[in-house]
Protein backbone atom coordinates (compact mmCIF):
# COMPACT_ATOMS: atom_id res chain seq x y z
CA UNK A 1 0.00 0.00 0.00
CA UNK A 2 1.53 3.42 -1.12
CA UNK A 3 0.79 5.78 1.50
CA UNK A 4 1.89 9.95 1.74
CA UNK A 5 4.49 11.02 4.26
CA UNK A 6 2.95 14.12 4.94
CA UNK A 7 -0.05 16.02 3.92
CA UNK A 8 -0.58 19.84 4.36
CA UNK A 9 -3.66 22.23 5.08
CA UNK A 10 -4.70 22.12 1.75
CA UNK A 11 -4.58 18.73 1.13
CA UNK A 12 -6.74 18.13 4.00
CA UNK A 13 -8.82 20.64 3.48
CA UNK A 14 -9.78 18.25 0.07
CA UNK A 15 -10.68 15.75 1.90
CA UNK A 16 -12.75 16.82 4.37
CA UNK A 17 -16.81 16.55 3.59
CA UNK A 18 -17.57 20.30 5.18
CA UNK A 19 -18.12 22.71 2.52
CA UNK A 20 -16.06 24.98 4.52
CA UNK A 21 -12.44 25.59 2.66
CA UNK A 22 -10.76 26.48 5.54
CA UNK A 23 -8.41 23.22 6.51
CA UNK A 24 -9.04 21.18 9.36
CA UNK A 25 -7.21 23.23 12.42
CA UNK A 26 -7.45 20.77 15.13
CA UNK A 27 -6.94 17.19 16.31
CA UNK A 28 -10.61 16.24 16.58
CA UNK A 29 -11.18 17.93 13.45
CA UNK A 30 -8.56 15.91 11.59
CA UNK A 31 -9.76 12.63 13.85
CA UNK A 32 -13.49 12.99 12.47
CA UNK A 33 -12.35 13.55 8.84
CA UNK A 34 -10.75 10.06 9.41
CA UNK A 35 -13.51 8.97 11.16
CA UNK A 36 -16.33 9.99 8.68
CA UNK A 37 -14.06 8.32 5.88
CA UNK A 38 -13.45 4.89 7.51
CA UNK A 39 -17.07 4.79 8.05
CA UNK A 40 -17.30 5.39 4.45
CA UNK A 41 -14.79 2.55 3.83
CA UNK A 42 -12.56 5.49 2.36
CA UNK A 43 -9.45 3.83 4.04
CA UNK A 44 -6.56 5.60 2.82
CA UNK A 45 -8.47 8.93 3.05
CA UNK A 46 -8.91 7.92 6.88
CA UNK A 47 -4.59 6.94 6.86
CA UNK A 48 -4.18 10.16 5.67
CA UNK A 49 -6.04 12.35 7.77
CA UNK A 50 -5.05 9.74 11.26
CA UNK A 51 -1.42 10.03 10.09
CA UNK A 52 -2.06 14.37 9.40
CA UNK A 53 -3.05 14.16 13.13
CA UNK A 54 -0.65 12.40 14.20
CA UNK A 55 2.18 14.51 12.69
CA UNK A 56 1.10 17.90 13.04
CA UNK A 57 -0.34 17.46 16.90
CA UNK A 58 1.71 14.15 18.28
CA UNK A 59 0.77 10.94 19.51
CA UNK A 60 -2.74 10.49 20.33
CA UNK A 61 -4.20 7.13 21.66
CA UNK A 62 -7.55 7.60 20.47
CA UNK A 63 -6.30 8.12 17.04
CA UNK A 64 -3.72 5.86 17.00
CA UNK A 65 -6.25 2.95 17.34
CA UNK A 66 -8.43 4.56 14.96
CA UNK A 67 -5.33 4.42 12.73
CA UNK A 68 -4.92 0.73 13.76
CA UNK A 69 -8.63 -0.30 12.54
CA UNK A 70 -8.34 1.11 9.62
CA UNK A 71 -5.24 -0.88 8.97
CA UNK A 72 -7.04 -4.29 9.96
CA UNK A 73 -9.48 -3.55 7.88
CA UNK A 74 -7.21 -3.35 4.84
CA UNK A 75 -5.83 -6.15 5.85
CA UNK A 76 -2.46 -4.67 6.78
CA UNK A 77 -1.94 -6.48 9.94
CA UNK A 78 1.35 -5.92 11.15
CA UNK A 79 0.57 -2.24 10.72
CA UNK A 80 -2.26 -2.94 12.82
CA UNK A 81 0.06 -4.19 15.31
CA UNK A 82 2.91 -1.55 14.89
CA UNK A 83 0.14 1.43 15.54
CA UNK A 84 -1.69 -0.51 18.26
CA UNK A 85 1.56 -0.76 20.37
CA UNK A 86 2.22 2.63 19.68
CA UNK A 87 -0.71 3.50 21.72
CA UNK A 88 -0.23 0.93 24.02
CA UNK A 89 3.07 2.77 24.81
CA UNK A 90 1.19 5.77 25.07
CA UNK A 91 -1.19 4.12 27.81
CA UNK A 92 -1.23 0.72 29.05
CA UNK A 93 -4.73 0.73 30.13
CA UNK A 94 -6.09 1.70 26.51
CA UNK A 95 -7.77 -1.26 26.39
CA UNK A 96 -8.77 -0.70 22.41
CA UNK A 97 -4.89 -0.86 21.32
CA UNK A 98 -5.08 -4.64 22.84
CA UNK A 99 -8.08 -5.84 20.95
CA UNK A 100 -6.15 -4.12 17.93
CA UNK A 101 -3.24 -6.21 18.58
CA UNK A 102 -4.93 -9.22 18.09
Amino acid sequence: MKRRDSLDDSAMSRTSSSSSPRAPRTRVELKEIGNEAFRSKKFQQAIDAYTYALEKYGEDVATLTNLSATYLELGEYELAAATANRALEENAAWRKGYHRMG
